[in-house]
């Protein structure tokens, strides 16, 4: 039978239908898309929509909003808690034991990328299912807690069910006892800390089961048995520690190396011993009778003579050492061993060192004398005390100002007579210029360098004529350069009368010689009136008995041992000091400053006559 053809308008109805249901179809499959591309348009750089870190909603946050985001929750990581299973047993790991650390690049990538990663299908897939389920981000975590793994070790010592014992001498109630060895499971380590981190960053409230794995115990009975007969011995009563002559022994009770008794597993052998932690408190009490600091090689004179005294390393108890020493002295049959003592910083200035200076002989020395009992020699041996054992190595420059400070009460200076603008009034420290007359003659006889130096304005007798020096804060100082070779020991000695000052070094065999000229351009000392009106004009008193002044040339040559010659030259001037005569105003000539012209009382007896 012969098939019939549709009529041409069925046909064209037919196709319009197929049209508009494929038409649909793609409708309908491209709204998702073109959803998914508005929404990633509008989103730009922040975060995808439907995101969460920790149970936190990051979502469509900026780069800059996720870091303040991240920051936060590394605050909050360090206040959180793991609660771990230990076989049957709950424990909990703290933050301060954990000690997490957020990797904020590593975690901050990982939000960005979210619902982002794949083709273009991947992802309008994972952005669809955003709207019926968030995605979950976990953070890059790590744990630096350096007490994690103690702590998963005290675990380990703990009587939980099935974990492994290798066997212990423990001390319970003053008795000792024995841990037998038995076999069964320990903690894998290696395995729990990432374990435990991922759970930090991943979980709102972390749980974990700690991975363990089956072990034999590392003892037999027989040793433990062996290990409790060596603790009887070590607990057999008190040891004693014998220090350095001279000093009482550490004594050790047996209730203290009870408490400090200690074991541990070398191997297959069980180590029996004393804590050094447990030990700590008892040492501590000890450590002020046996530790001495460092102490700095020095210098002392016997009969002229410059000597090293020694310096001495830092004296130490250290408690591992005596822990051991302990264990040994309690091996033996009087329970006694020497104190171990530590050697532990060098001094800062060596016996080695000092006797590399080279100071060997007197190389200047000088004496000047002084009334006994005045106030100024209490200055004057102020000075002295804090310049002796003065150390100068070679090229050093002293100051003497520098190094016995501002004269005042405090630092243990006096009021004492002294020279203020050509007059003299009482000031604290007053006769210290004796002192550094001394020292400067000790110096300029040494042939050493002198880079400051003023002589006084007046000429004492008790000091060498131009050969001397004074002193005020803060200036004018005295200042030397020790240009020997060898170092420069400045050593003091005085008594009630006299101060001496001297110098041990090795000047290198120079020779020193020095000349002093004539007195030149002398001024006579003129004569100053005092009116005192309440005075007899027939008597007067000498205030002051006045001075010359003068001029003098001092030279002094230094002659070095390869016949190098020094030579230097100063004049010093001496002024004038008048005498003061106190008189009745009646008795000043005329021209004088003070003159008045008032005539003077006719005595009683000439009114008579």
């Amino acid at each position: 039978m012969e098939a019939k053809a549709d009529p041409p308008q069925s046909r064209s109805r037919g196709r319009r239908r197929a049209w508009v249901a494929v038409g649909l179809a793609l409708g309908a499959g491209a709204a998702p898309v073109v959803g998914f591309a508005v929404d990633r348009y509008a989103t730009g750089d922040r975060v995808a929509r439907h995101v969460e870190l920790l149970g936190r909603d990051v979502s469509r946050l900026t780069p800059a909003e996720l870091d303040e985001a991240l920051q936060a929750l590394e605050v909050e990581l360090q206040g959180r808690a793991v609660e771990v299973r230990v076989g049957a047993a709950r424990l909990t790991l703290s933050g301060e034991e954990l000690a997490p650390s957020l990797d904020v690049a590593q975690t901050r990538a990982r939000v960005l990328m979210a619902a982002r990663e794949g083709r273009l299908y991947q992802q309008v897939g994972a952005w669809l299912r955003g709207f019926f389920r968030p995605h979950v981000v976990s953070a890059q975590v790590s744990l630096r807690g350096p007490s994690l793994r103690s702590k998963l070790r005290e675990w380990q010592s703990q009587p939980l069910e099935g974990h492994v014992q290798d066997g212990a001498v423990v001390v319970q109630g003053g008795q000792l006892r024995a841990v037998w060895p038995a076999d069964g499971w320990e903690l894998d380590e290696d395995a729990a800390l990432p374990q435990l981190a991922r759970a930090l960053g991943s979980e709102l409230r972390p749980r974990v089961e700690l991975p363990r794995v089956e072990r034999r115990a590392a003892l037999t009975r027989a040793e433990v048995e062996r290990a409790v007969g060596v603790a009887r011995t070590l607990l057999g009563g008190a040891v004693r520690l014998l220090g350095p002559e001279g000093t009482e022994p550490l004594e050790l009770s047996a209730e203290t190396l009870s408490h400090a008794l200690d074991t541990r597993v070398e191997g297959s052998e069980l180590k029996v011993g004393f804590s050094p932690e447990r030990l700590e408190q008892a040492v501590e009490a000890a450590r002020p009778r046996f530790e001495q600091p460092a102490q700095d090689a020095s210098f002392t004179v016997e009969e002229e003579r410059p000597r090293v005294v020694p310096g001495r390393a830092e004296q130490r108890l250290a408690t591992r050492s005596v822990a051991e020493a302990a264990a040994a002295a309690a091996l033996t049959p009087g329970r006694q061993a020497p104190l171990p003592l530590e050697q532990g910083a060098p001094p800062a200035f060596t016996t080695e060192a000092a006797e590399a200076l080279g100071i060997v002989k007197l190389t200047g020395s000088f004496t000047t004398r002084h009334a006994c009992c005045e106030p100024r020699v209490d200055n004057i041996h102020r000075a002295a005390a804090l310049v002796h054992g003065k150390l100068l190595r070679p090229g050093e420059t002293f100051s003497l100002n520098q190094a016995i400070g501002m004269r005042t009460a405090k630092n243990g200076f006096v009021p004492a007579p002294t020279i203020e603008e050509g007059e003299m009034v009482d000031s604290l420290g007053g006769g210290v210029s004796q002192f550094t007359t001394t020292l400067f003659n000790a110096v300029f006889r040494g042939g050493y360098d002198v880079i400051e130096r003023q002589p006084h304005s007046y000429w004492f007798p008790r000091y060498p004529e131009g050969i001397e020096a004074t002193l005020s804060w803060p200036k004018p100082d005295l200042v030397f350069r020790n240009d020997s070779d060898a170092g420069l020991l400045i050593w003091t000695k005085y008594s009630g009368t006299e101060i001496t000052v001297q110098l041990y070094g090795d000047a290198g065999g120079r020779k020193v010689s020095w000349t002093r000229s004539d007195r030149k351009d002398i001024v006579m000392p003129k004569l100053e009136y005092i009116p005192n009106p309440d005075r007899d004009p027939e008597e007067e008193k000498v205030r002051e008995g006045g001075g010359m002044g003068w001029s003098i040339l001092v030279s002094r040559s230094v002659r070095f041992a390869g016949g190098a010659e020094r030579s230097d030259q100063r004049w010093v001037i001496y002024k004038m000091r008048p005498r003061r005569v106190e008189v009745h105003p009646c008795k000043i000539p005329k021209g004088e400053p003070d003159y008045t012209g008032e005539r003077c009382p006719k005595p009683p007896d000439a009114e008579e006559r």
